[in-house]
């Protein structure tokens, strides 16, 4: 069966993000950019699409998501928050897949629960330091840099964990659709 892989989602999620993340929010001790509520789901579509159409698909899905925003980011952001999100982009989701496979293949093709979240939870980290390094570096005084890095990776951990249910019932559900049409 031929992968049916909708290459919008990424183009519309990393559009949004790269207008998001030009504003700063403080949440109690938290500063964050507003994209951190919506770019986590990027890597909740790449681990669904590792886990039902595999790697090849999901590096499709990822050079799609990153040339589908490159025009817009480019228009949205400034230059530095443009390549920042990029670079930090590729990386993180490249990792994912990596990190996703690699532990797939250690736990026999079991524990989506754990591939998920060791993969994600990695690859997060990697993406909010690249981002908030690249986009923010002499924008910003480097304690609020280092306060958006430590404000934003453990809501990042939190939105990995929490996708991790979504994350079980969706591939559930593509196994038993694909199981009926049999």
């Amino acid at each position: 069966m031929r992968s049916k892989i909708n290459s919008n989602a990424p183009l519309h999620l990393m559009f949004i993000t790269n207008v998001l993340v030009q504003w700063q929010v403080t949440i109690g001790v938290f500063t964050v950019t507003y994209a951190l509520f919506i770019y986590p789901l990027t890597f909740l579509l790449t681990d669904y699409t590792s886990e039902v159409y595999g790697k090849r698909a999901s590096t499709h899905l990822v050079w799609a998501g990153f040339l589908a925003s490159l025009i817009p980011s480019l228009l949205m952001s400034t230059l530095q928050i443009c390549i920042g999100s990029l670079l930090a982009y590729i990386i993180a989701q490249f990792h994912d897949i990596w990190a996703f496979h690699w532990w797939k293949r250690k736990t026999g093709g079991k524990y989506l629960w754990l591939r998920n979240n060791a993969s994600a939870m990695t690859s997060q980290l990697i993406d909010t330091v690249i981002f908030a390094t690249v986009a923010f570096y002499g924008v910003l005084h480097s304690k609020t840099i280092l306060k958006i890095i430590f404000s934003e990776y453990p809501i990042k951990v939190l939105y990995a964990a929490m996708d991790t249910g979504p994350l079980c019932l969706l591939v559930l559900k593509h196994k038993k659709s694909n199981r009926n049409n049999e």
